[in-house]
Protein backbone atom coordinates (compact mmCIF):
# COMPACT_ATOMS: atom_id res chain seq x y z
CA UNK A 1 0.00 0.00 0.00
CA UNK A 2 1.14 3.45 -0.80
CA UNK A 3 0.36 7.09 0.39
CA UNK A 4 -1.68 8.64 -2.68
CA UNK A 5 -0.85 11.26 -3.50
CA UNK A 6 2.61 10.65 -2.67
CA UNK A 7 5.24 13.75 -1.75
CA UNK A 8 7.51 14.70 -3.59
CA UNK A 9 11.45 13.76 -2.64
CA UNK A 10 11.85 17.48 -2.10
CA UNK A 11 9.07 17.66 0.82
CA UNK A 12 10.13 14.24 1.96
CA UNK A 13 13.64 15.33 2.43
CA UNK A 14 12.65 18.75 4.13
CA UNK A 15 10.08 17.09 6.64
CA UNK A 16 12.96 14.29 7.67
CA UNK A 17 15.85 17.63 8.16
CA UNK A 18 13.66 20.25 9.96
CA UNK A 19 10.53 18.36 10.91
CA UNK A 20 10.74 14.61 12.20
CA UNK A 21 14.15 14.87 13.87
CA UNK A 22 15.09 14.64 16.91
CA UNK A 23 11.82 13.07 18.37
CA UNK A 24 11.61 13.59 22.25
CA UNK A 25 10.54 9.80 22.45
CA UNK A 26 13.74 8.74 21.39
CA UNK A 27 15.38 8.88 24.93
CA UNK A 28 18.84 7.51 24.17
CA UNK A 29 19.20 10.49 21.92
CA UNK A 30 21.43 12.40 24.05
CA UNK A 31 23.99 9.55 24.10
CA UNK A 32 27.38 10.11 22.67
CA UNK A 33 27.12 6.53 21.00
CA UNK A 34 22.95 5.63 20.39
CA UNK A 35 22.39 2.23 19.90
CA UNK A 36 19.39 0.66 21.76
CA UNK A 37 18.09 -3.10 22.17
CA UNK A 38 16.98 -3.51 18.58
CA UNK A 39 20.32 -2.79 17.26
CA UNK A 40 22.44 -4.89 19.16
CA UNK A 41 19.52 -8.03 18.65
CA UNK A 42 19.94 -7.10 14.87
CA UNK A 43 23.74 -7.27 14.87
CA UNK A 44 23.77 -10.53 17.04
CA UNK A 45 21.57 -12.24 13.78
CA UNK A 46 23.71 -10.97 11.24
CA UNK A 47 26.50 -12.21 12.74
CA UNK A 48 24.70 -15.53 13.20
CA UNK A 49 23.37 -15.60 9.53
CA UNK A 50 26.10 -13.98 7.28
CA UNK A 51 28.76 -16.46 6.54
CA UNK A 52 31.94 -14.62 6.74
CA UNK A 53 33.44 -12.28 9.84
CA UNK A 54 32.27 -8.70 9.81
CA UNK A 55 35.29 -7.16 10.58
CA UNK A 56 36.36 -5.55 7.15
CA UNK A 57 33.03 -5.30 5.54
CA UNK A 58 31.31 -2.48 3.42
CA UNK A 59 28.00 -2.01 5.56
CA UNK A 60 25.74 0.56 3.98
CA UNK A 61 23.15 2.02 6.45
CA UNK A 62 20.06 2.92 4.47
CA UNK A 63 17.97 5.46 6.82
CA UNK A 64 20.64 5.43 9.96
CA UNK A 65 18.50 7.85 12.16
CA UNK A 66 20.94 8.28 15.00
CA UNK A 67 23.59 5.86 14.23
CA UNK A 68 22.74 2.48 15.79
CA UNK A 69 23.97 -0.31 14.43
CA UNK A 70 26.44 1.60 12.58
CA UNK A 71 28.29 2.21 15.51
CA UNK A 72 28.19 -1.56 16.63
CA UNK A 73 29.40 -2.80 13.21
CA UNK A 74 32.47 0.17 13.25
CA UNK A 75 33.38 -0.92 16.67
CA UNK A 76 33.56 -4.90 15.01
CA UNK A 77 35.67 -3.00 12.02
CA UNK A 78 33.48 -2.95 9.43
CA UNK A 79 33.75 -0.16 6.78
CA UNK A 80 30.49 2.26 7.42
CA UNK A 81 28.30 4.23 4.71
CA UNK A 82 25.21 6.28 6.33
CA UNK A 83 22.41 7.55 4.31
CA UNK A 84 20.57 9.87 6.20
CA UNK A 85 19.13 13.10 5.96
CA UNK A 86 19.12 14.14 9.42
CA UNK A 87 22.92 15.07 10.58
CA UNK A 88 25.28 12.68 12.87
CA UNK A 89 28.31 12.90 14.87
CA UNK A 90 31.78 12.25 12.45
CA UNK A 91 33.17 8.59 13.80
CA UNK A 92 35.22 7.73 11.00
CA UNK A 93 32.66 6.60 8.65
CA UNK A 94 31.05 7.73 5.40
CA UNK A 95 27.89 9.70 5.47
CA UNK A 96 25.71 10.96 2.75
CA UNK A 97 21.88 12.55 2.60
CA UNK A 98 20.72 10.05 -0.22
CA UNK A 99 21.51 6.53 -2.14
CA UNK A 100 22.81 8.10 -5.26
CA UNK A 101 25.73 9.13 -3.44
CA UNK A 102 26.75 5.84 -2.30
CA UNK A 103 29.40 4.54 -4.55
CA UNK A 104 30.86 0.65 -5.02
CA UNK A 105 29.55 -2.52 -4.01
CA UNK A 106 28.55 -3.06 -0.70
CA UNK A 107 28.23 -6.79 1.80
CA UNK A 108 25.75 -5.79 3.69
CA UNK A 109 23.01 -3.37 3.52
CA UNK A 110 21.13 -2.16 5.99
CA UNK A 111 17.63 -1.31 6.10
CA UNK A 112 15.94 -1.18 9.90
CA UNK A 113 12.48 0.86 9.54
CA UNK A 114 13.08 3.39 7.16
CA UNK A 115 12.42 1.59 3.72
CA UNK A 116 8.57 2.38 4.81
CA UNK A 117 9.53 6.27 4.17
CA UNK A 118 10.42 6.50 0.81
CA UNK A 119 8.31 7.77 -2.27
CA UNK A 120 9.32 5.14 -4.54
CA UNK A 121 9.89 1.86 -3.16
CA UNK A 122 10.83 -0.33 -6.80
CA UNK A 123 13.41 2.47 -7.31
CA UNK A 124 14.86 1.97 -3.31
CA UNK A 125 15.30 -1.85 -3.99
CA UNK A 126 16.94 -1.12 -8.13
CA UNK A 127 19.36 0.76 -6.01
CA UNK A 128 19.82 -1.60 -3.32
CA UNK A 129 20.52 -4.32 -6.02
CA UNK A 130 22.78 -2.33 -7.93
CA UNK A 131 24.92 -1.49 -4.68
CA UNK A 132 25.34 -5.39 -3.31
CA UNK A 133 27.64 -7.51 -4.07
CA UNK A 134 27.28 -11.13 -5.65
CA UNK A 135 26.93 -13.14 -2.79
CA UNK A 136 25.92 -9.89 -0.38
CA UNK A 137 23.03 -9.43 2.40
CA UNK A 138 20.08 -7.15 2.24
CA UNK A 139 18.28 -7.01 6.06
CA UNK A 140 15.20 -5.07 6.27
CA UNK A 141 13.33 -4.69 8.76
CA UNK A 142 9.71 -3.00 8.20
CA UNK A 143 6.36 -1.98 10.36
CA UNK A 144 3.70 -5.09 9.61
CA UNK A 145 0.73 -3.69 8.58
CA UNK A 146 -1.12 -6.71 8.39
CA UNK A 147 -2.23 -7.17 11.71
CA UNK A 148 -5.28 -8.49 13.21
CA UNK A 149 -4.38 -7.29 16.51
CA UNK A 150 -2.85 -4.02 15.34
CA UNK A 151 -2.66 -1.23 17.59
CA UNK A 152 -0.42 1.44 16.30
CA UNK A 153 -2.20 2.96 13.53
CA UNK A 154 1.17 4.29 11.78
CA UNK A 155 1.37 0.79 11.18
CA UNK A 156 -1.05 0.17 9.13
CA UNK A 157 -3.93 0.71 8.28
CA UNK A 158 -6.61 -1.42 9.97
CA UNK A 159 -9.15 1.76 9.73
CA UNK A 160 -8.32 2.42 6.30
CA UNK A 161 -5.71 5.64 7.01
CA UNK A 162 -2.68 6.79 5.92
CA UNK A 163 -0.87 8.92 8.78
CA UNK A 164 2.81 10.57 8.62
CA UNK A 165 5.50 9.84 8.19
CA UNK A 166 5.37 6.51 7.11
CA UNK A 167 4.52 6.44 2.98
CA UNK A 168 4.98 2.65 2.22
CA UNK A 169 2.83 -0.32 4.09
CA UNK A 170 4.34 -3.46 3.93
CA UNK A 171 3.13 -7.15 3.94
CA UNK A 172 5.12 -10.57 3.98
CA UNK A 173 3.99 -10.89 0.64
CA UNK A 174 6.58 -7.69 -0.61
CA UNK A 175 9.06 -9.90 0.21
CA UNK A 176 8.15 -13.53 -0.97
CA UNK A 177 8.68 -12.60 -4.55
CA UNK A 178 12.20 -10.17 -4.40
CA UNK A 179 15.14 -12.22 -6.30
CA UNK A 180 17.28 -13.16 -3.74
CA UNK A 181 17.86 -16.47 -1.38
CA UNK A 182 16.05 -15.85 1.20
CA UNK A 183 17.64 -16.73 4.94
CA UNK A 184 15.02 -15.12 6.54
CA UNK A 185 11.34 -13.87 6.64
CA UNK A 186 9.26 -14.11 9.74
CA UNK A 187 7.35 -11.31 11.69
CA UNK A 188 8.43 -9.90 15.23
CA UNK A 189 7.46 -8.53 18.21
CA UNK A 190 9.61 -5.51 19.08
CA UNK A 191 10.07 -2.36 19.52
CA UNK A 192 12.39 0.75 19.42
CA UNK A 193 12.35 1.62 23.56
CA UNK A 194 15.47 -0.08 25.21
CA UNK A 195 13.50 -2.22 27.42
CA UNK A 196 11.92 -4.15 24.63
CA UNK A 197 14.14 -7.40 24.16
CA UNK A 198 12.41 -8.36 20.11
CA UNK A 199 10.73 -12.11 20.61
CA UNK A 200 10.09 -14.21 17.09
CA UNK A 201 6.71 -15.33 16.43
CA UNK A 202 5.24 -17.99 14.94
CA UNK A 203 2.68 -16.42 12.61
CA UNK A 204 1.72 -13.04 10.75
CA UNK A 205 0.56 -10.59 13.66
CA UNK A 206 4.07 -9.97 14.46
CA UNK A 207 4.19 -5.97 14.20
CA UNK A 208 7.17 -5.98 12.65
CA UNK A 209 8.25 -7.50 9.12
CA UNK A 210 12.23 -9.04 9.07
CA UNK A 211 13.70 -10.10 5.97
CA UNK A 212 17.23 -11.21 5.07
CA UNK A 213 17.77 -12.26 1.74
CA UNK A 214 21.26 -13.29 -0.09
CA UNK A 215 22.22 -12.03 -3.30
CA UNK A 216 22.76 -14.89 -5.99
Amino acid sequence: WELNPMPDETELMEFYTTTFQPMESWSFKEKSISADLRDFDHVNLLKQTYPHELKGIRFLNFGAGLGGASYILKLLGAKVTNIEPFHLPSFDWEHYPNLSFAEGKFDVIYSSHSLEHVTDVQATMTRFDQLLKKGAYLFIEVPNCRQSNCTDPKNGGQDGMIRIPHTIYFTMDFFKILPYQEILLSTFEGGIREQDIPSVTTHEDGNVIRYIGRKN
